[in-house]
């Protein structure tokens, strides 16, 4: 019931304008490196959220090495210039990554 209810909230926030800006300033150069690489950084962005942050985890889910892992982290902290290691960081790519499948 949760997740149902937290699915709905997102369908109906992702339509509006405030939401679609914050998605592409946070997503648009990951996703463009993303399209033009195929380098896997938004699904190793999902894992990592999915893993609250616990990057053995996300490696397992992966089923990465954690040094590739480690490089993906720091790609894709460079484009986007956030601290994945830092919860509030973790949490705002979470959410905008979260939207950006309902837009």
């Amino acid at each position: 019931v949760q997740n149902r209810m937290l699915e709905i909230a997102l369908v109906n926030i992702s339509t509006q304008p405030y939401f679609q800006k914050y998605i592409h300033v946070l997503m648009d150069d990951l996703l463009a490196f993303d399209h033009n690489n195929q380098a896997g950084l938004l699904v190793t962005l999902e894992a990592l959220i999915d893993n609250m942050g616990v990057r053995s985890a996300a490696a397992k889910q992966l089923f990465l090495h954690r040094n590739t892992l480690t490089y993906r982290i720091k790609k894709i902290e460079s484009l986007t210039g956030c601290n994945l290691e830092n919860g509030h960081d973790l949490l705002t790519f979470g959410l905008a990554a979260k939207l950006l499948r309902y837009c």
